[in-house]
């Protein structure tokens, strides 16, 4: 399973999109609110997470410590505009596996998603 935690329900569609035209038997979910995403992760075990990096409140570093109690297994990737050296630091201090600039690097995430399962 392949969850996407973003703000923007435009990036949410489009990583949807872009994983269904790599993956189209992928599992996917999606929360554009902590809550939601509080919710969806009690009740799933995804593989992938792409976590926005200014999520809802600024409760990204949160949720990713959430993510890494609850499935050290589960990768997360970053997606960022524009993020601060502190910001990808705490990401990485916590946990975070991978970054992606949502302008430059979005293409490359049906790769990185292939790779992560392939080592499953």
């Amino acid at each position: 399973m392949i969850l996407i935690f973003d703000n923007s329900e435009q990036i949410t569609e489009r990583l949807i999109e872009l994983i269904r035209e790599e993956k189209k038997d992928s599992r996917l979910d999606n929360a554009t609110t902590y809550q939601q995403a509080v919710k969806i992760l009690q009740l799933s075990d995804p593989r992938v997470i792409l976590l926005d990096i200014k999520f809802y409140g600024n409760k990204t570093i949160e949720l990713l410590k959430k993510i890494k109690l609850s499935n050290k297994k589960t990768a997360v990737i970053i997606l960022f505009n524009h993020a601060d050296e502190q910001s990808m630091k705490q990401c990485k201090d916590h946990g975070a596996d991978f970054f992606i600039d949502k302008y430059y690097d979005f293409n490359k995430i049906p790769g990185i998603i292939n790779s992560i399962e392939a080592n499953v």
